[in-house]
């Protein structure tokens, strides 16, 4: 660790080490950091200049393993290039973005008030340019060769305990899938384009597809069951 001070006032700190799996689930527990095992090195460089504050923080994983379903199956001996950029330029709202081996992006907006923190916006891009928060809530668009769908829904049905819930707090838009073979209650689907749209109870689903076109509402307060339309 490193500390300079700048002519400005400003303040520089680069600092290296290594993090291990239980200390990114106690900075938060969430979806991504209880999958991932093992521990890593990073490097940080990072950035005072009241009121503003800069962090830039890089990995390559090595060392560290996830049980995601594929894609973002991940061994310990792989290597994956993460960089983490925050950008705060007031004590109110401050903007993250997270780049994984240049086909994963996120842009995030995050609102402080008090001792709170809580996303108001994001973009999520996988396989696809990413782009700027536009407005709130968080849209995830996505375009692959191929995905199962039932591992993830399996998956995330362990996660939430059973009861096939999602994350509370987390205010999603619209995900919107693209895929050449997209596997989804145990039937292959092809040159599918599918948006899910979150709702108060339920999932509502728009599918186009070589197999099958049409609407259905996922109902997870009803043991998961789909109504077709």
């Amino acid at each position: 660790l490193s500390l300079s001070t700048r002519n400005d006032k400003s303040v520089v700190i680069q600092g290296s080490g290594r993090m291990t799996d239980g200390a990114l689930k106690k900075i938060d527990n969430n979806l991504l950091t209880r999958a991932l095992h093992g521990t890593t090195d990073w490097k940080a460089n990072i950035l005072v200049k009241k009121p503003g504050l800069r962090v830039d923080i890089q990995s390559q994983l090595i060392g560290m393993s996830t049980n995601l379903p594929a894609p973002l199956n991940k061994s310990a001996d792989v290597a994956a290039n993460l960089q983490i950029r925050l950008r705060q330029e007031n004590s109110q709202q401050d903007k993250i973005d997270v780049h994984y081996d240049d086909w994963i992006h996120a842009n995030l907006t995050r609102n402080h008030i008090g001792q709170e923190t809580s996303i108001k916006a994001g973009e999520i891009a996988i396989n696809t340019p990413p782009r700027l928060p536009t407005t709130d809530g968080i849209n995830v668009r996505a375009d692959f060769q191929k995905l199962n769908v039932d591992e993830w829904l399996a998956y995330l049905k362990q996660q939430s305990g059973g009861d096939g819930g999602t994350s509370a707090g987390v205010p999603v838009n619209n995900v919107d899938i693209t895929a050449g073979v997209l596997r989804v209650f145990d039937r292959n689907l092809h040159q599918i384009k599918l948006r899910i749209s979150p709702l108060d109870d339920r999932l509502h689903l728009s599918i186009q597809s070589l197999e099958l076109a049409g609407e259905a509402d996922w109902l997870q307060a009803k043991q998961n069951k789909l109504l077709a339309k």
